[in-house]
């Protein structure tokens, strides 16, 4: 009895699979279709979907989802999409390579997410555990300086939150404008400006109130300032541009 579900459910997949190619051979591209059996099918309108927003998402041949959820989610008429896809279709051949061929701004989250997760786990999680010890150990609440409590959750805001929010920014808002990351390389760079920021606003709280505290303190200032700064121009002409 498993033996003949398994082989059911087997070729009721064929059999989908099947109906749906069918149903793109006679009536075109569709609303209800996914955009890996489209891209599969007419490997040149992958330059469609990426005109709209696609580039990096769900690899070579996209996310599984259908077109016409695409369009909501890109803000594109869905008739217009249809419309351009089929064009593509009919002009081109129906087998190919699909040509992708991920540029930096398509990839440009991932390293913002990564100093994310760094700045969690050691900043965030380790300091934050050390702190606790101490607390613990000393049986006070007091019994930390209070500027390490600051440096932890300076970190924890600019450096966890501020990562994260700076990678989405840079991946998904052109996309909604159906437009390129304006001088990825230019983006890029708020990355180790963030960073060194982060770095040295932990060493000024651990210093204070001794040493160089105070100069340490302006110069992450102004580099984190900086990054913050550029990261808005960037979105700035991003949006102009569309």
């Amino acid at each position: 009895m498993v033996g003949r579900a398994e082989t059911s459910t087997g070729t009721t997949r064929i059999g989908d699979a099947s109906e749906r190619r069918s149903r793109m051979s006679k009536r075109g591209i569709t609303g209800e279709m996914l955009l890996p059996e489209v891209i599969r099918r007419f490997p040149a309108t992958r330059a469609v979907f990426d005109r709209y927003g696609l580039r990096g998402c769900g690899g070579p041949e996209g996310p599984r989802e259908t077109i016409a959820w695409f369009a909501r989610l890109h803000g594109v008429p869905l008739e217009r999409l249809l419309e351009e896809l089929n064009a593509v279709a009919e002009d081109a051949a129906p087998t190919g390579e699909i040509v992708f061929r991920p540029t930096r701004a398509d990839t440009i989250y991932r390293p913002f997410f990564l100093a994310g997760l760094a700045t969690l786990f050691t900043l965030g999680c380790a300091w934050g555990a050390v702190n606790l010890w101490l607390m613990g150990t000393r049986q006070n609440f007091a019994g930390v300086d209070y500027s390490w409590i600051l440096a932890h959750g300076h970190a924890m805001v600019f450096g966890v939150v501020g990562f994260f929010i700076m990678g989405f920014a840079y991946q998904a808002f052109p996309r909604f404008k159906h437009t390129n990351l304006w001088r990825p390389t230019l983006a890029f760079a708020t990355l180790p400006l963030m960073a060194a920021g982060i770095a040295l606003q932990a060493g000024a709280h651990l210093l204070a109130p001794r040493g160089p505290f105070l100069a340490l303190g302006l110069l992450a200032g102004t580099l984190q300032l900086l990054a913050v700064a550029l990261f808005a121009w960037v979105l700035r002409q991003t949006f102009r541009q569309a």
